[in-house]
């Protein structure tokens, strides 16, 4: 994440093709498709920017500062400790 989000694309496009487990973009869901259209644009496939988490986080209805920071935590921990069948 870049104040203004400026170099959010940049860093996307640098993190392409990397084994991460996560990779999220942070932004409303109209900010998020320009980005993607950017991404598109830049010759990301389908696949490429399917592996991108976004918005970034689970959907649990976040709206703070603090609900958005857990709901990324959230995503993260489910991707490093992924939940056991029941």
């Amino acid at each position: 994440m870049s104040v203004g989000h400026r170099l959010d694309i940049p860093a996307v496009q640098r993190l392409r093709g990397q084994p991460l487990r996560y990779l999220g973009i942070m932004g409303s869901r109209r900010r998020v498709a320009t980005c993607v259209e950017t991404l598109s644009a830049a010759g990301f496939t389908s696949d490429d920017v399917s592996r991108i988490q976004a918005p970034i986080g689970l959907n649990l209805g976040a709206e703070s500062p603090f609900e958005i920071a857990v709901a990324i935590s959230a995503a993260t921990t489910l991707e490093r400790i992924p939940p056991e069948p029941i």
